[in-house]
């Protein structure tokens, strides 16, 4: 029993300290996102650099002050679903088992290539299924980069919308705290009250997508990334310490406080 309880204690310690370095990459290191290629209206917004248009991505403050919650409740970031691709989710039972009426899409890495403006060729078919099933209202996109803050005047928003078929959520508060924007958009969208466990997040980052669904109540589902390739550096050690550090600690936590 004893070592048992030394064995918690370590695992929890390891989990915050990767916690902690987490926030502390978050909250130093100077981000930013590239949006389309310089084509778009968005190339005037900022400096080009490798045929792309880039423009300074903010510190996601709501991610960063939601993780004191973390520390209290590492289950937060553990997935319901966990697919390693978009299909390998079957949308028609979340529907009928889970209650699923609406569908959010993370975009960068999820649905597209960072950077990209098109829908990759992994899952074209299952976004058109996702909007077969909940109906194309109840279908967007909601992301850390086109439609936020960072967005001037919406215009990433526009032309994603433009160029992928789907409604992008405007949001002036990042995820994970921007349940109203998404609850709003969907009331407008549906012409009805939708509740937050009615919606199904699907992302590829735990401490935005995963959290934020699992803060307030929706359904998350974590997907592999698209491609890292072609990503920010800071988000691809971001996603590695998630993924392979953070993830199997909590899981392994948890396992352990069950025994």
């Amino acid at each position: 029993m004893l070592l048992l309880l030394r064995v918690r204690v370590r695992v929890r310690v390891a989990i915050t300290t990767i916690i902690l370095v987490l926030l502390l990459i978050t909250s130093t290191a100077s981000t930013t996102h590239a949006t389309m290629p310089p084509r778009t209206p968005l190339s005037s917004l900022s400096s080009r650099r490798g045929g792309y248009s880039f423009f300074s991505q903010s510190i996601n403050v709501p991610a960063l002050s939601k993780l004191g919650r973390v520390f209290r409740d590492p289950s937060l970031v553990v997935p319901r679903y966990n697919v390693k691709r978009l299909k390998d989710l079957d949308f028609s039972v979340a529907k009928s088992m889970g209650g699923v009426t609406c569908v959010i899409f993370d975009k960068d890495n999820t649905l597209t290539k960072t950077y990209s403006d098109e829908l990759h060729e992994e899952v074209v078919d299952q976004v058109q299924e996702a909007k077969r099933i909940f109906g194309p209202e109840a279908v967007a996109i909601l992301s850390n980069s086109v439609g936020s803050s960072d967005d001037k005047g919406y215009a990433g928003a526009a032309l994603c919308e433009s160029h992928l078929g789907l409604a992008v959520i405007r949001h002036e508060v990042k995820k994970p705290g921007c349940l109203t924007e998404v609850q709003q958009h969907f009331a407008r969208a549906t012409a009805r009250i939708v509740a937050a466990n009615e919606i199904l997040v699907v992302g590829d980052r735990l401490l935005t997508d995963v959290l934020f669904a699992n803060l307030n109540g929706m359904q998350s589902v974590l997907v592999a990334p698209l491609c890292t390739r072609t990503d920010h550096p800071v988000a691809v050690i971001i996603r590695f310490l998630e993924r392979r550090l953070l993830l199997p600690l909590v899981q392994t936590w948890l396992a352990l406080w069950r025994r």
